[in-house]
């Protein structure tokens, strides 16, 4: 999990047009990975909170961003046991 998370956070840090939306492609594999069957996948709260931050990073530069974080934080209600809150908190802190 780590390494992904490791993945993920890179593409956060990019400056290259697209990087938020690669990080949430690569949540959402991870999810559809666990959901499949393979329990190493499962996404935790810093995979979550690191691509609700990439697309905090980019609402000023890609349209759509807020949406993108509310498709992210539906997939936390959704299909995870995480806390919202718990997620939120620390992205915004």
């Amino acid at each position: 999990m780590q390494s992904f998370n490791t993945v993920t956070n890179m593409w956060v840090q990019s400056k290259s047009p697209g990087s938020a939306l690669r990080a949430e492609q690569l949540l959402f594999n991870m999810a559809k990975g666990y959901r499949d069957g393979n329990k190493e996948l499962r996404p935790n709260v810093v995979s979550f909170s690191t691509v609700i931050n990439a697309w905090a990073k980019k609402s000023s530069e890609e349209v759509g961003s807020a949406k993108h974080a509310e498709k992210v934080l539906r997939l936390i209600s959704t299909r995870t046991t995480l806390r919202v809150m718990g997620v939120l908190s620390l992205t915004l802190f």
